[in-house]
């Protein structure tokens, strides 16, 4: 069973779900085997702010009750020779019995510490479910933990003096990047599948490939952001959630998940689209604009070479990769000053009382 539940931390949350469902592996059994997964190395990565042990194991108990429950009335409607057991007991979600870790700032959870990455926060306590979260739980996610970020996402690293610096688990003496590290870092080194995220200016992207994982910045307006009291108070910066995942499938369960309007953004676009489904379909029509650094950005070799590789394999993969000259005629300079202005009166509205 230690080899088994070794295993569990390395799977997908597709695949980890599918298992749950079928009843091959208990939510209790994946919940535990993540919060063993968090004892046995986070001391050396410090990805959690916050580890929620006690809840996660009692929803994951519930959870498993549930299923059992379920299984059990329509084990006895089919024993009695009836054709309509699928209708007995209410189908599980997506991601039933998933665990998923929270970023600390814009991802609250009523009754769990939220810090925003400050120490002046420590012991704050949310006060409301953020929308993003109220859909992963409603799909069956069983919330794991809060994660670190730099103090209101400022930068892109993640280091606080709420509890330090997260190291990315490719190497420890190297940083998680930011201001989702904590979230990719635990994503990567097993101990939870999924992760939330947010992003304005590579708050998802950074800290993935800083831990060898793939995060996605959704175009702004697809997932919801109800934060208050301003409800457009991201709207400067473009700021949105997104999902932080170990596979693309998993980036598109979870992205099926938390996209679609809600009442409380106003910039909520009404779009319904279909995440998944899009992993089955070509890319022989897509044409794919490519600036290898946008006329004014530093790229070092290393990076370079990655992303050619990348722009090789869409081309293979049948898509029309064409280079483009941006032509926006700023320096880098130029485009630093006009960035940071409305960026610094953005952070400091939106932790005004």
């Amino acid at each position: 069973m230690a080899r088994r539940d070794s295993e569990l931390t390395r799977l997908s949350a597709t695949a980890l779900a599918a298992r749950i469902r079928t009843g091959d592996v208990t939510a209790t059994a994946a919940v535990e085997t993540h919060l063993d997964r968090i004892d046995a190395c986070d001391d050396d990565i410090n990805a959690f702010v916050t580890v929620c042990r006690d809840a996660s194991l009692e929803e994951a108990a519930d959870a498993d009750r549930a299923l059992e429950e379920r299984d059990e009335q329509r084990a006895s409607v089919s024993h009695a020779g009836s054709e309509v057991t699928h209708e007995i007991g209410e189908d599980v979600g997506p991601l039933y019995g998933v665990p998923v870790a929270l970023k600390d700032l814009g991802a609250q959870k009523a009754g769990v510490r939220h810090t925003y990455g400050l120490a002046l926060f420590s012991d704050h306590v949310a006060d409301r479910t953020a929308a993003i979260v109220e859909r992963l739980e409603d799909a069956g996610a069983i919330v794991i933990g809060k994660t670190n970020t730099p103090e209101l996402g400022h930068k892109g690293t993640t280091d606080n003096e709420l509890i330090g610096a997260t190291a990315s688990p490719i190497d420890t003496d190297l940083n998680a990047g930011g201001s989702s590290g904590g979230s990719a870092a635990a994503v990567a080194a097993g101990m939870t599948p999924i992760a939330t995220g947010s992003d304005a200016g590579g708050s998802v992207r950074i800290p993935a490939a800083a831990c060898g994982i793939y995060g996605f910045k959704p175009t702004f307006g697809l997932v919801p952001d109800d934060r208050r009291p301003n409800a457009f108070g991201r709207e400067t910066q473009h700021t949105t959630p997104g999902p932080i995942t170990r596979t693309v499938e998993d980036a598109a369960m979870v992205l099926s998940v938390m996209a679609g309007p809600h009442p409380a953004d106003p910039n909520a676009v009404p779009v319904d689209i279909d995440y998944r489904g899009a992993l089955e379909r070509s890319v022989d029509d897509y044409r794919i604009a490519y600036s290898p650094n946008l006329d004014v950005f530093p790229v070092t070799e290393a990076v370079e070479t990655v992303v050619d590789d990348a722009v090789d394999a869409l081309a293979a993969a049948g898509a029309t990769v064409e280079p483009v000259d941006v032509d926006h005629g700023y320096t880098m300079a130029e485009l630093s000053e006009a960035a940071m202005a409305p960026y610094a009166t953005g952070v400091v509205t939106s932790s005004a009382p």
